[in-house]
């Protein structure tokens, strides 16, 4: 096994590679592990943590043949071309390391058997090796091997949770612990599979930014609900386990996990997927719902500029003309089409998106199908109805004034 110890191949200028096995069990090296054996890792239902301290697994995966070696060149060729070494000496110094890891792995494995212990017993276990040398691997060997036996990844998130519980409490093994807990802990909730088993089957992305913001931030989650039906709707119902882990982060003891959720929430309610797919007024009031929800949770681990970038980036989505095709429909009432427009500027964040709203408000205003329809239906009372929403929602937005002069003219001409 090869990292870069940067966080992305992509993004990392000049690659270091790792050149002792000890650099395997790093955090980063552990996350670039998790990244480019994804596949056999959900193949195997297991993470880069139990990889790296079993040796079985290790054997299984050198034994794959394509799989390692796949892996290795993904981060041979980007550490060829930043070092000016060619890809075959790169991938031989990467073979050597990963030899040497194996063979570290199956010496301990033949000369010191890793016995399968209870929560209690690790926990006991955690006070005796700390601050002995190699602690950390030590205890990462017995929490592997728990892990190995638990029944897929809900089971390994019940592994993790019972540990946790289990923790020494007021001594600084407990900070070994639950650190080395949360190593594997994080890896569960990166992998795509593990969500697949806990939800049976793959989550809309409105539903997945739910589950993320219920487990990172229950308090928030669950008093908003209480007076948001919509909100509590759009997550599924969690597990027992879930709603433990999410009792667990609330209570602070895994931090980095808890900040993981929150950038991944962030990232997919800035991306470019829709969150409720299908549905255009769904869409909207699913940004609503999660805009408001996260801005309420936005804190220290999720700053508000953050939180709000995102939302001005998930509006935007509301003003491209293929969702303003679904919204307002093929052969749209042209006060239809005003109200639609209307709840777009509503909803949308960002100076420059409420200014385009605007602008597209004009346009259809400024339409002789808007005049024409008003003055068959005697609709001033729709016009001026829509004016106020229109007015209200406006405020501070530049070109505002003259689209409800045009508003304005409809009730004059009566």
């Amino acid at each position: 096994m090869a990292v870069v110890s940067a966080a992305h191949l992509a993004t990392a200028p000049t690659p270091r590679l790792c050149t002792e096995p000890e650099e395997l069990y790093g955090s980063a090296a552990g996350e670039t592990i998790g990244h480019l054996l994804q596949p056999w890792l959900a193949r195997q239902s297991v993470t880069p943590f139990e990889l790296l301290h079993r040796a079985d697994l290790a054997m299984r995966l050198d034994g794959a043949g394509t799989d390692l070696q796949q892996a290795l060149q993904k981060v041979a060729v980007p550490a060829a071309l930043a070092r000016g070494d060619s890809v075959h000496e790169i991938i031989r110094q990467l073979q050597r390391l990963t030899d040497r890891a194996l063979s570290r792995l199956t010496r301990h494995a033949r000369e010191a058997p890793t016995p399968e212990l209870t929560a209690a017993e690790i926990s006991g276990l955690a006070q005796d090796l700390h601050g002995s040398e190699d602690d950390s691997l030590r205890l990462g060997f017995v929490i592997a091997r728990r892990l190995g036996s638990a029944d897929g990844w809900s089971g390994k998130l019940t592994v993790l949770l019972d540990i946790a519980q289990a923790a020494p409490h007021g001594t600084p093994a407990r900070d070994l612990l639950l650190g080395l807990l949360e190593r594997p802990l994080r890896e569960v909730l990166r992998q795509p599979a593990a969500w697949g088993e806990l939800f049976g089957g793959e989550l809309s992305l409105g539903a997945a930014v739910a589950v993320d913001l219920a487990l990172a931030d229950r308090t928030v989650f669950t008093a908003l609900a209480r007076v948001q039906p919509s909100l509590a709707a759009s997550c599924p119902p969690l597990s027992p386990v879930l709603e433990r882990l999410g009792e667990a982060l609330q209570a602070g003891l895994f931090p980095k996990a808890r900040q993981d959720l929150h950038r991944r929430m962030l990232a997919a309610f800035a991306g470019r997927g829709r969150l409720r797919p299908g549905s255009a007024f769904g869409e909207i009031e699913m940004l609503r719902l999660l805009g408001a929800a996260l801005t309420a949770a936005s804190g220290p681990l999720m700053p508000e500029e953050d939180v709000r970038e995102a939302l001005v980036a998930r509006s935007s989505i509301l003003l491209e003309p293929a969702f303003l095709g679904a919204l307002i429909g093929p052969a749209p009432d042209a006060f239809n089409e005003l109200g639609a427009l209307a709840l777009v500027l509503e909803t949308v964040a960002g100076d420059a998106n409420r200014r385009r709203a605007v602008r597209l408000l004009d346009d259809t205003v400024a339409t002789r199908r808007l005049h024409r329809a008003v003055s068959e239906t005697q609709g001033h009372a729709r016009v001026a109805s829509l004016r106020e929403r229109i007015a209200r929602a406006s405020v501070g937005v530049g070109g505002a004034e003259a689209l409800l002069a045009r508003l304005d003219e409809f009730n004059a001409s009566r």
